[in-house]
């Protein structure tokens, strides 16, 4: 047998690495890191990192939001029971990651219009970078259980989300300072409306 590491292994680890990479940098300087490390990568490695931290993203604040709603109502709604939680689980994770998606996408369609050659990797890398702190804020609120605290946390993961999308779309995707609040805005009123017709 060949001892060799498949090459879909190595691939991964390498996108493990980069991400841990970029973790480090922007929990130093997270608006500085987000224009640099996307440099840095370039467009294909940029676009699975991008996604890889969306998905981080999406679980750490699956989790938390499940584990505050259940500290609340206990298993109102299904959640703490056993299969139903599961399903539950499953629900808001999809909801959450269709949101980021669209998110990524209402940017990439703009910045499309602008421009033909326009890559998809800026855009997934600015949504996964900018939803990264909001997942982690969720997830200490909600394992946490105390709701002023909670609540605090939640705000600040929800600046950084705004600002570190506001922040890519101008350094990462080009947009002007007075197209991108349009379009940020954009991103989380059709994420939302599209997430609300699928729950």
């Amino acid at each position: 047998m060949s001892s060799e590491t498949p090459a879909a292994v190595k691939g991964a680890e390498a996108v493990f690495g980069d991400a841990w990479t970029v973790i480090q940098a922007m929990a130093k300087d997270p608006i500085g890191a987000q224009a640099s490390e996307c440099a840095r990568l370039g467009p294909a490695r940029a676009l699975n990192v991008g996604g890889l931290l969306a998905i981080i993203a999406a679980i750490a604040s699956t989790i938390g939001t499940i584990s505050g709603v259940s500290a609340a109502f206990g298993a109102f709604g299904g959640f703490g029971r056993g299969g139903n939680s599961a399903s539950a689980f499953f629900q808001v994770l999809f909801t959450t990651l269709i949101f980021l998606v669209v998110a990524a996408g209402v940017a990439f369609l703009v910045r499309r219009l602008q421009n033909s050659n326009a890559a998809f990797a800026p855009d997934l890398f600015t949504v996964g970078t900018a939803a990264l702190p909001m997942g982690v804020a969720v997830l200490l609120a909600g394992v946490i259980g105390a709701w002023q605290l909670g609540a605090l946390l939640s705000v600040a993961g929800l600046v950084y989300f705004i600002l570190l999308l506001y922040t890519g779309l101008t350094s990462l995707a080009g947009l002007t300072v007075r197209v991108a609040p349009l379009v940020v805005a954009a991103m989380l009123v059709i994420g939302t409306l599209i997430t609300q017709a699928l729950m």
